[in-house]
């Protein structure tokens, strides 16, 4: 298995060093670097089999035991390697164009592989090429084959048997259209069964005739022959859906086969092409399985959530995001960094992003203000435990933009029983909180309810908004006392400053005009209220209670603006005009749980 692979002005990357997974996922936009990655592996493990298997490297033994063993030659092939052209694999950026490039890998396993090392230098017109590895003392070694798996578009149409050791070479390459077949050849009975369930299940299509290897004079052209609804087609004729999904399926299954020998490298550049996103998940699941012994590595390049997501949130596994073109790849840690990355390629409408998340915690809130806020509460709130901050960023945030956030919140909620969602397995289970603004027609509630694998929790805030819960004296007081630590303001009690806001606010007859207009119409439209009758007990309502009713925003502006104003000219920058501005600004070691109201506490709890 690679552990770490370090590039120095390989293609796009100036230099790069990442750590590897038993399964890493590599994704992000076009042509920021995915494929470059997989090719820089590609090629450093055909060097090194390469190395490993021939006489004439020079073999020595270092002080520590390690044994190294090192070749160099002449590069006189311009289009080497496999045709992509040495000059091509360059790194140039503006007036910088480097003269050679490495790459280094660090190994683990039964087979004692350490280190591989390889270094192309360009002097004058003379390229070479030094290979060097490094393994633990014993017999000869052979590196873990490694297997490319690209697009593919078409397959000969007169495959013959090949040797296993040109099979090999091929496979590593990449080039599959050549040796389709010759995989199918080699596979047991058993395995041809388990590969036909996926393509039954995937495509209604089943292999009905192959020609075994047992069964296969030498250079015989090979037969694979396939039915889909009592038709049969030759592979050649097969579309592009069906070639590709063959040809990772053979590969899933050589795998098995070989776990004995030491497993193999398994090197995907968008395995989802000409799949559809059911048959991505299965064939994804597969893939995963394939690293539960620990003998197979998978290293995938995706544009596909089904893949990312069945692949990249295993515990063995690692997602990573290349923001940027040729950026160093970002590691993402929550569900949440992983919706932000995919919202930069995809549509991800809440349902895209629940699907994708089924396996989780899901929070569906009202809009990005809400969840900062609630953020930094976290922050704050589990200052000292951070089992608990874990905890909350295990949660994935979806927001439920727009006005009629409480009928798509309800609407959301139906779609986990529904076939909208992926078939989930037994042990998967998806937990769904809700948590919506009061506004002027929803009543305050806590509520759950659990179904199956589906567990949701709906909460409803006992103020008009979550904005509303912070405008009592206590926590305001305590975030602005933060904010201003050590800072000259002449104000002795900031919290008097508050409460004099906060009153000035319950008398505004702004605020509270439009507030009662608010809340008279819901009474005329909810409750068939004559409008007289639905103004007055809306005034009554708001007049008795005007820290529920007025709107939160509004209401916050009105308050913060009238305590900053009270503060001298020269601190007033010190605190921003909103909420989740203050709460941003506050730092981790200034936060304390008299900040966060007592109903968001008992939320995040």
């Amino acid at each position: 298995m690679i552990n770490r692979l370090s590039l120095s002005n390989f293609r796009g990357f100036r230099s790069l060093d990442l750590e590897l997974a038993p399964i890493t996922v590599l994704v992000g936009r076009n042509a920021t670097g995915k494929t470059t990655l997989l090719q820089a592996m590609q090629l450093l493990t055909l060097a090194t089999a390469d190395v490993l298997a021939s006489g004439d490297a020079e073999v020595f033994v270092r002080a520590d035991g390690t044994c190294v063993r090192r070749r160099r030659q002449r590069v006189v092939d311009p289009n080497w390697p496999a045709g992509l052209g040495w000059r091509n694999l360059l790194h140039h950026q503006g007036r910088y164009k480097a003269d050679g490039f490495e790459i280094v890998a660090s190994f683990s396993g039964a087979r004692g592989l350490r280190r591989g090392r390889m270094e192309f230098a360009v002097r004058g017109n003379e390229p070479d090429l030094t290979v060097e590895v490094e393994s633990t003392m014993g017999p000869p070694l052979a590196a873990n084959p490694a297997v490319f798996i690209s697009r593919i578009h078409r397959v000969l149409a007169s495959e013959r048997l090949l040797l296993n050791a040109e099979l090999d070479a091929l496979r590593a390459a990449g080039r599959h259209e050549e040796i389709v077949r010759n995989g199918l050849a080699r596979l047991s009975e058993r395995s041809i069964a388990r590969l036909n369930g996926a393509l039954r299940e995937a495509q209604d299509t089943e292999l009905v005739r192959r020609t075994p290897i047992n069964n296969a004079p030498a250079n015989a052209i090979l037969e694979a022959m396939f039915r889909r609804r009592g038709t049969e087609l030759e592979l050649a004729a097969s579309n592009e859906g069906l070639l590709n999904l063959t040809t990772i399926l053979v590969e899933i299954e050589r795998s098995h086969e070989r776990s004995k020998d030491g497993g193999t490298l398994l090197l995907l550049d968008e395995p989802e092409l000409h799949l559809t996103p059911r048959v991505q998940e299965a064939v994804a699941k597969r893939l995963a399985k394939l690293t539960t012994a620990g003998h197979t590595q998978v290293i995938s390049a995706t544009h596909s959530i089904e893949v990312a997501h069945q692949l990249g949130r295993r515990l063995q596994g690692a997602l990573y995001a290349l923001s940027d073109a040729f950026s160093h790849p970002r590691r993402l840690q929550t569900e949440a960094e992983a919706v932000q990355v995919f919202g930069r390629t995809h549509n991800l409408m809440p349902f895209a992003s629940i699907n994708w998340l089924k396996h989780r915690r899901i929070l569906l809130h009202e809009g990005a203000v809400d969840y900062l806020i609630l953020r930094n509460c976290a922050r704050g709130y589990f200052r000292d435990q951070p089992h608990g901050l874990r905890r909350f960023e295990e949660w994935t945030p979806v927001a439920l933009n727009g006005a009629q956030n409480a009928p798509a919140s309800s609407l959301l909620s139906s779609l986990f029983s529904s076939d909208l969602l992926l078939s989930l397995d037994a042990e998967d289970r998806i937990a769904v909180v809700s948590v919506l603004d009061r506004d002027y027609e929803r009543k305050p509630v806590v509520e759950e309810i659990s179904s199956g694998q589906v567990s949701q929790k709906r909460k409803v805030w006992t103020r008009h908004s979550i904005e509303s819960l912070f405008l009592d004296i206590e926590p305001l007081a305590a975030c602005f006392s933060a904010l201003l630590e050590g800072e000259s303001t002449g104000v002795s009690d900031v919290g008097q400053l508050v409460s004099e806001a906060v009153s000035a606010a319950n008398r505004d007859p702004d605020l509270l005009e439009h507030a009662e207009d608010e809340l008279a119409d819901v009474l005329r439209r909810t409750e068939h209220r004559q409008s007289k009758d639905a103004q007055k007990a809306a005034r009554a309502a708001v007049r008795a209670h005007p820290e529920i009713w007025q709107r939160g925003k509004d209401r916050a502006d009105f308050i913060l603006d009238r305590v900053r104003r009270a503060l001298p000219t020269a601190v007033q920058p010190k605190v921003r005009s909103t909420i989740h501005g203050m709460l941003e600004d506050i730092p981790t070691d200034r936060f304390s749980a008299a900040m966060v109201p007592d109903e968001i506490g008992e939320f995040l709890k």
